[in-house]
């Protein structure tokens, strides 16, 4: 079954250090944790600390990061400070995004952080260029949430895709939006999938963008 994407936007940020992104928050009797500190070490362990004691949810169907890791990281909470450790070795030229979004929540009323992502890099170069959309079902325009978007290099060839880790991923959240923040500059081919995976299997819907695209 094919899907739709639609590109809305193809932006040049300017660079800068490290930096997150978190909601503004509900009411007071609703509002998600807040993040106060960040703490890493060589970004292989990196602290979250909230305000707040917090709890993991739906971690293995919300989080990710982006360009993928060969291994899964280490998760751990201790109180209010969530522990991320990275076991591969990161990449000196790559800027990373690991995303956080729905995968919190505070321990005492489940207020579900729906929102949060973490850019850095273990150089001084950022990577910068972002690129937007949506992804919609062909047949229904249904919007798609929880889906993958991929970003694979031009040079790669059609009998590899699907095959190989996508250069760069994202997920789609409830409005069928999807956000690449650390883009390098380069030109991509952009497919999308709804399983859970990044490998096409015949039972699940795909995408992909008949244009090559570029975010400079």
């Amino acid at each position: 079954m094919r899907l739709i994407i639609k590109i809305f936007s193809c932006l040049f940020l300017a660079s800068g250090c490290a930096h997150m992104i978190a909601p503004s928050g509900g009411s007071k009797d609703q509002s998600p944790p807040k993040l106060i500190k960040i703490t890493n070490s060589d970004y292989k362990k990196i602290l979250f600390q909230f305000d707040e004691y917090i709890e993991l949810n739906k971690w293995v169907e919300n989080f990710y990061i982006s360009p993928p890791l060969k291994n899964s990281i280490k998760k751990t909470i201790d109180n209010k400070i969530l522990v991320i450790e990275i076991k591969d070795s990161l990449i000196q030229n790559i800027t990373y995004n690991l995303v956080l979004n729905n995968c919190i929540k505070d321990l005492n009323e489940g207020n579900i952080l729906d929102s949060f992502n973490y850019i850095f890099s273990v150089s001084n170069i950022f990577d910068t260029l972002s690129f937007s959309g949506n992804l919609y079902d062909s047949y229904t325009l249904k919007k798609l949430e929880n889906a993958w978007v991929m970003l694979f290099e031009k040079e790669i060839p059609d009998s590899l895709i699907f095959k190989i880790t996508p250069n760069y991923v994202a997920k789609t959240n409830k409005e069928g939006q999807f956000h690449f923040p650390n883009l390098k500059n380069n030109d991509y081919r952009v497919f999308g999938l709804t399983d859970f995976d990044f490998i096409y299997n015949e039972q699940e819907k795909i995408a992909f963008y008949e244009k090559i695209i570029n975010a400079e």
